[in-house]
């Protein structure tokens, strides 16, 4: 069953990527049995966290995985000139990591992990956070 999503061939097991805005993702509830949101949160005013949480938790199956990488700070903008060695002028935020877990968890998340680290690449700038997360069963 379930729909297929553009651009993927069928197979025994089924991976899909899709992407979205910050509004509904085009998926059925209960469908998703993991997502992984890789610096995608840091495009986001820190006010629409928990509406886009709340729209992960609505796709996920029982016990989906949440993964969950981001710039972590005090819900500070940050506005840039340059990106990635080019003139590009960009905006993103750095997300309390205390926040986004809150978030998480109110929506039907539980917790298992959390890194907050200092910038250790030579191309980071800031603290880097990491959640792991497991939808409860409903």
């Amino acid at each position: 069953g379930g729909g297929r999503v553009r651009g993927w061939p069928r197979c025994a097991k089924r991976r899909a990527s899709a992407s979205a805005t910050a509004g509904p993702l085009p998926v059925r509830s209960g469908t998703v049995h993991g997502l992984v949101s890789w610096y995608s949160l840091i495009n986001l005013r820190p006010e629409l966290i928990p509406a886009v949480l709340a729209e992960f938790a609505r796709v996920s199956s029982p016990r989906a995985t949440l993964l969950l990488g981001f710039q972590s700070g005090e819900g500070e903008r940050v506005e840039r000139t340059t990106a990635y060695g080019h003139r590009l002028p960009i905006a993103y935020f750095r997300h309390r990591v205390n926040d986004v877990t809150d978030a998480a968890v109110s929506v039907g998340f539980e917790i298992y992990a959390t890194v907050e680290r200092e910038p250790a690449l030579a191309h980071e700038t800031t603290a880097q956070a990491f959640i792991l997360a497991q939808r409860n069963d409903r």
